[in-house]
């Protein structure tokens, strides 16, 4: 007799945590999968240009991503040419505007940069875009991530340098450990 009580118990609990899962995708907006699927360590390739006409650098690092409700967090360790480098970014999804909202800041730089962007399940591209100061004035920053496969994700971030060029300043693959 206990027994079935018990299963009767569960599953009228249970119900209530089926909701709130399904509330928490919701949440999560369209890319729920997509962020659920970056949480772990990554390898990190940077292939970062300054300008248009600027030589190439390559720099290594580590990120690590982690959900924290329904926001992932996304810690970077590495090097940025010679100098070391760590930053943290920030991302969910605001239900009442229907877009991405994050932010990032990293070491190398005294500001927190805002980003919004949407993601398309047809294409599987989430696109955001951020407006930065420079010495030269504001530029508004396009970023374009792209899954590959479970293991591998490439972002590119285009930018107008200083001579009104667009270009792309960073390319950024991760390989999952």
């Amino acid at each position: 007799m206990r027994f079935p009580t018990l299963l009767l118990l569960i599953g009228i609990v249970g119900m209530p945590l089926q909701q709130a899962c399904a509330a928490e995708d919701n949440i999560m907006g369209p890319m729920t999968d997509t962020l659920k699927a970056r949480v772990g360590t990554w390898n990190v390739e940077m292939r970062f240009r300054p300008a248009a006409d600027a030589p190439e650098s390559v720099s290594e690092a580590t990120q690590t991503n982690r959900l924290v409700g329904h926001w992932l967090v996304s810690e970077l360790d590495g090097q940025m040419g010679t100098m070391p480098f760590s930053g943290v970014g920030l991302n969910g999804y605001d239900a009442t505007r229907g877009i991405y909202v994050g932010t990032w800041c990293d070491s190398l730089s005294s500001r927190i940069t805002p980003v919004e962007g949407r993601y398309e399940p047809s294409t599987g591209l989430f696109v955001t875009t951020s407006q930065e100061e420079t010495k030269s004035g504001p530029r508004t920053v396009t970023s374009t991530t792209r899954t590959i496969d479970a293991n591998h994700e490439e972002t590119t971030i285009d930018a107008v340098d200083a001579k009104g060029r667009h270009f792309t300043e960073f390319t950024i693959k991760l390989t999952r450990q």
